[in-house]
């Protein structure tokens, strides 16, 4: 089970891997920009399996984002509307997961 209390940083690398339509991120990159944060904030690092699980989170309610799923076939992870995935992260300070 992935730790908690690292999920907040986790949660604001994915969204802004997911927000950036300058460069295409697979899971894998997306991982290796979480690890760099976890180990510039905790000296850790996290697993493969821990991104894939904060992403399902993710997808359902309360945030219920929504990947590109065209892009997602290829393997890249990118927003299908940011300002709806916008909306769904104001809320990431009042809930708990």
């Amino acid at each position: 089970m992935p730790r908690i209390i690292h999920r907040h940083i986790r949660f604001q690398v994915i969204d802004r891997c997911l927000r950036d339509t300058r460069r295409e991120y697979h899971i894998r990159d997306i991982l290796d920009e979480c690890n760099k944060a976890m180990q510039e904030t905790y000296g850790t690092v996290i697993s493969l399996r821990t991104i894939q699980y904060d992403i399902s989170i993710l997808r359902k309610p309360p945030f219920c984002i929504e990947l590109d799923e065209t892009l997602l076939k290829g393997g890249i992870y990118r927003y299908f509307d940011t300002e709806c995935a916008k909306k769904a992260f104001l809320m990431l300070d009042g809930v708990e997961l």
